[in-house]
């Protein structure tokens, strides 16, 4: 049998077109947006985007596809990406975000970050209600 990760998923349904979802997610500027539990702030340095996060300063990557709805997050020089994607939701849409966890990260900070995660999707969602 192979070993997997704890995973979790939540999601945020946005009554705004898809288009205009994904736009937004697949700019790295708007993170400091809403991901405030995470990232404090972004830098865009000589093309290449920078966050400051709970991990220090990283350099930051968003891939977005839009076809497909899939967006990855690129935190530092991990090859492992944040999985992230935005589904068609009729005239609206859905975004779901993974989390996975690691076999070092204790079970409290796991349940902390899920917490926190559900409180930016709000916030996320609020963004599209301005």
């Amino acid at each position: 049998m192979v070993k997997l990760q704890k995973t979790s998923t939540q999601y945020i349904s946005i009554g705004v077109p898809y288009d205009q979802v994904f736009d937004y997610l697949t700019n790295p500027l708007f993170y400091k947006e809403w991901s405030t539990n995470f990232i404090k702030d972004i830098s865009l340095e000589k093309g290449e985007h920078y966050a400051l996060t709970p991990m220090g300063r990283v350099k930051f990557v968003v891939k977005g596809d839009r076809q497909s709805g899939n967006i990855d997050l690129f935190f530092g020089e991990t090859p492992f990406p944040t999985h992230t994607r935005v589904l068609r939701n009729a005239e609206g849409a859905t975004y779901l975000f993974t989390l996975f966890k690691n076999d070092e990260l204790p079970n409290a900070a796991w349940e902390a970050g899920i917490a926190g995660l559900i409180e930016e999707l709000e916030t996320l969602k609020n963004q599209f209600d301005l």
